[in-house]
């Protein structure tokens, strides 16, 4: 007897499927007063007729009013057929589900006799909505991730099919920056996505000194800005060229290499290339002109002494007058050439280029070597 109840029931609700198991109900007398079940069986059958018409928007419209008034296991199946010949793949596949839901609570657990193809027509509606994506990346191999940053589903490149719907990804690579970003997948639509994943670079600072100011500072051919120049920019980990140019004076070309977290600390000197004579020019050329004189004089006394006897009064002045000219003249050329040596050598800067010592240093001590030692000197800046 319990059998035939089933068969009875089951047979009551296959009634209601569609499209070949939709079943005709008598209507009930015009003038009556309907229950909210009967009005929502009412609307379901007016549901199926516009299924079986095409009309699937206008019967979906009725299997929804239906379960707002009595939720019908056989109705949620049509409005997921309806969906699926709408091609609404949400649709589909959601009432779907509650049919499934609805007939296993309604039997203990059991799944619908149609649970193949039910699933089936899940699998189809989601097929539909799911286009294939694809993520690529410059540089290819990072791991990617989908919502959750530790939910990782593979590495570039990538093709998977994701519901419509937002999500946010997660690209990671060792040695690259990574990469956060939010992506919006289309139903029936193939979504590709590129990103471009920066390298994570390791820098240092330097710190630059030179001597003269305005002069115009080019890091890796970039112009950096001008002397006196008191950033510590950051550059990455490596080998460098750094050029410092200044009109009328020597340049700077040289290469400098900077280490991970490291400062660097840059001196530079730039001098004049045609400076403008000093006192020791002038002097020098003084103690030349007079050392020659001196010799000279010294030459000549030495003639006329030759010419006098040695034992006489004028022959030891004139030998005086040789010592002193060769004695004198000889250390005024000397002092005369140290000069104008000196001269030669030395390092000019104009006075109004000069970037003068850091406040708080007003004195500066130096050490020059010499044979056999070396002497120590200060300067102070008033």
């Amino acid at each position: 007897m319990r059998n035939r109840e089933s068969i009875v029931v089951f047979g009551l609700v296959m009634t209601l499927l569609v499209p070949c198991s939709f079943a005709q109900e008598t209507p009930p007398p015009a003038g009556e007063d309907l229950s909210p079940k009967e009005r929502a069986e009412k609307l379901a059958i007016d549901g199926k007729k516009l299924v079986e018409n095409g009309q699937y928007l206008e019967a979906a419209a009725k299997f929804r009013e239906s379960l707002k008034l009595q939720p019908i296991t056989a109705v949620y199946y049509n409005l997921a057929y309806a969906h699926d010949q709408l091609g609404e793949w949400k649709g589909c596949v959601t009432n779907y589900k509650l049919y499934i839901e609805a007939y296993k609570k309604e039997h203990s657990g059991t799944d619908p006799p149609d649970i193949v193809s039910v699933k089936r027509s899940i699998e189809k509606c989601k097929v539909i909505a799911q286009p294939p994506i694809s993520i690529t990346s410059t540089p290819e191999g990072a791991q990617v991730a989908l919502s959750e940053k530790h939910n990782i589903i593979g590495t570039t490149p990538l093709t998977r099919k994701l519901d419509p719907g937002k999500y946010n990804v997660f690209l990671t690579k060792t040695g690259y920056v990574s990469k956060e970003a939010q992506i919006q997948v289309f139903s029936k639509q193939e979504g590709k996505y590129h990103f471009d994943l920066a390298k994570v670079i390791k820098t240092g600072t330097i710190s630059l000194s030179v001597n003269v100011r305005d002069a115009t500072i080019y890091i890796d051919g970039k112009n950096v800005g001008i002397t006196p120049y008191r950033q510590t920019p950051k550059l990455e980990i490596g080998t460098h060229q750094i050029v410092i140019k200044k009109n009328r004076y020597t340049s700077i070309n040289q290469t400098f290499t900077v280490e991970e977290s490291l400062e660097k600390n840059l001196e530079f000197k730039l001098f004049l290339i045609d400076p403008t004579p000093s006192w020791r020019s002038y002097l020098g050329w003084t103690g030349v002109t007079l050392g020659v004189v001196s010799i000279a004089g010294g030459i000549i006394a030495y003639r006329l002494a030759e010419e006098e006897f040695r034992d006489t009064e004028l022959f030891k002045e004139l030998q005086l007058y040789q010592n002193l000219g060769y004695g004198v003249g000889g250390s005024m050329l000397g002092i005369g050439i140290s000069l104008l040596v000196w001269e030669a050598v030395r390092d000019a800067v104009d006075s109004v280029d000069l970037v003068e010592e850091r406040a708080g240093l007003p004195f500066h001590i130096g050490f020059v070597p010499t044979t056999g030692g070396g002497h120590l000197y200060g300067t102070v800046r008033f």
